[in-house]
């Protein structure tokens, strides 16, 4: 059973946070380490770019694994981490090509695997990713923030699986026409706009 708290109990509760500058502070603020956080619109109109454009920041904080399963690690893949900058100077960022869900579940579990993970994407995973292990996963890895991108249908995550983690999910990112709308459950957020052709990111409109 759940234990309640009091008050003080709540607010002597500490929190480990991303410290982090720039237009990722702008629309992130300091999140909490831990939890989801989802990335998701139509194909072809940047998600992947904003996805490897914060894991290169967050590369430079922490160790980040990038699953990528739909695409692999194919040259089109190296092209696109190279366009956008992520090199082995300063990026502590580690590429995954797709393999059974339950084998990355054992690595999860070692103290070196980096404590932040893309998963690129649900549709890759669909049947081997399920609502119960949506519900388990932060449960078991408290310590790893998962990124997970979805394809979008009817202005939604696709599927029961993408719904639900777009009801857990601490940040948003909604991705249209190369624009990504950011919400947060903290009140902050804003746009962001998306150069695709030079994987770069600009500041939009503040919400």
């Amino acid at each position: 059973m759940a234990r309640g708290l009091s008050p003080k109990q709540l607010y002597e509760k500490k929190f480990k946070t991303f410290e982090f500058e720039g237009i990722w502070k702008d629309i992130l603020g300091e999140p909490e380490r831990g939890g989801y956080w989802l990335i998701y619109g139509l194909e072809k109109n940047g998600k992947s770019t904003l996805a490897l454009s914060l894991a290169k920041y967050l590369s430079t904080l922490e160790k980040v694994a990038y699953i990528s399963a739909e695409e692999g690690t194919d040259k089109s893949f190296q092209q696109r981490c190279k366009r956008i900058g992520i090199n082995v100077k300063d990026h502590k960022f580690m590429a995954y090509p797709y393999d059974l869900f339950e084998e990355y579940l054992e690595q999860f579990k070692g103290r070196q695997f980096p404590k932040v993970v893309f998963i690129d994407n649900l549709t890759a995973y669909d049947g081997e990713i399920d609502k119960k292990l949506i519900l388990q996963l932060t449960r078991d890895y408290p310590k790893i923030t998962f990124i997970i991108l979805a394809h979008e249908e009817r202005k939604e995550p696709v599927g029961a699986v993408g719904r639900l983690v777009k009801k857990l999910s601490k940040r948003i990112f909604h991705v249209v026409g190369l624009k990504a709308i950011v919400t947060n459950r903290d009140g902050l957020g804003g746009e962001c706009l998306i150069d695709d052709k030079k994987g770069l990111l600009y500041h939009g409109t503040n919400n």
